[in-house]
């Protein structure tokens, strides 16, 4: 539903799978999942939905920073706090963004 207007989506697979529709239609839902994930990881995490940034290089720039920061988080062993959490402590602690930004050269 779009307002009050409801719509209809209609998605098109080509398959050589020879399989049931149930098992082509429970394949089908999962596709994209791992981008998905991703993007809602960005979106909740580094709040990217909220930012305005609509000129200049900022867009391009932001676009490679973003997922680039997650991946940096995400390397840093042992894990033992939250994306969110690494995210104020790098801002906040020198010594932390050091062994983090230290992850890029292992």
């Amino acid at each position: 539903m779009i307002g009050k207007k409801q719509t209809i989506e209609q998605k098109y697979y080509i398959s050589s799978l020879a399989t049931t529709a149930a098992r082509l239609m429970s394949v089908s839902q999962g596709y994209g999942s791992p981008k998905s994930n991703c993007h809602w990881v960005l979106d909740v995490v580094l709040a990217e939905d909220s930012y305005r940034i609509r000129q200049g290089n900022e867009v391009p720039n932001l676009v490679i920073l973003r997922p680039t920061t997650l991946n940096l988080l995400r390397r840093k062993k042992p894990v033992k706090v939250s994306i969110p959490n690494q995210r104020l402590l790098v801002a906040y602690d020198e010594e932390y963004l050091l062994i983090v930004l230290s992850t890029l050269f292992v």
